[in-house]
C-alpha cells in the first residue's frame, strides 16, 4: 500500500514539474489548454486539435474558442490590416471571410462588421481614398510615388503646385510678350 501511495505521489509530482500538454496551437490558461487566437477547437488537450480560421487575417475574440460547440464561426473578426467582406455565420458555421488592404495602405482597427476597401487608409495623405474604383494607392494628382509606410513623407507632387508653376511661366512670357 505505501508503494501505491508512493507512486500515486511520485506521478503527480512529475505532472505538475512538466506542465500540462496542449494540442498543438493551443496553450495553457488558468490550467485548462484552449486553442490560440486564430484557431477554434473542441478539445485543445495534448489528444485534442486546434483548427485555424479559414480566411488569412480572420481572428478569434470571443472569451471561449474552445469547447463543445466551438465551430469556425468563433473567427468572427478580421485583424488589423484586414477588412471584413463576409460575416461569420454561426448557423452555417463559418468564419468571417477578410481580405488584406493593399500595398501601402492599412487599416487600424479589429473588424467586427462587413466593410469596404474604404475602411483601409493610404499612408500617403495626397493618395486619392481608395474605394471600388480606387482599389489601390495613387497619387490623386497622378504624379509621384505614394509614401510606402506611415512615418513616410508624402511621395505625391501636388497637381496645384505643377500648375502653378506653369501659369507663372505663362504670365512671364506674357509680360515679356507686351515688352517686345
Amino acid at each position: 500500500m505505501k508503494t501505491l501511495i508512493f507512486l500515486i505521489s511520485l506521478f503527480s509530482i512529475i505532472e505538475l514539474t512538466q506542465g500540462q500538454v496542449c494540442a498543438q496551437n493551443a496553450s495553457s490558461s488558468s490550467g485548462q489548454c484552449v486553442c490560440n487566437n486564430g484557431y477554434w477547437g473542441v478539445d485543445a488537450s495534448q489528444n485534442g486539435m486546434c483548427f485555424p480560421c479559414t480566411s488569412p487575417g480572420a481572428i478569434t475574440t470571443q472569451v471561449s474558442n474552445t469547447g463543445a460547440g466551438s465551430n469556425a464561426s468563433v473567427c468572427n473578426t478580421c485583424d488589423k490590416g484586414y477588412y471584413m467582406v463576409l460575416a461569420a455565420n454561426i448557423q452555417g458555421q463559418t468564419g468571417a471571410s477578410c481580405v488584406k488592404c493593399p500595398d501601402y495602405s492599412a487599416q487600424n482597427t479589429q473588424q467586427t462588421t462587413v466593410n469596404s476597401i474604404s475602411s483601409c487608409v493610404c499612408f500617403d495623405s495626397n493618395a486619392a481614398p481608395l474605394s471600388l474604383s480606387q482599389n489601390t494607392c495613387a497619387c490623386k494628382s497622378g504624379q509621384g510615388n505614394v509614401a510606402q509606410s506611415a512615418s513616410a513623407p508624402s511621395g505625391c507632387s501636388s497637381a496645384s503646385k505643377s500648375n502653378s508653376a506653369i501659369k507663372q511661366v505663362f504670365f512671364v512670357l506674357l509680360s515679356i510678350s507686351f515688352f517686345i
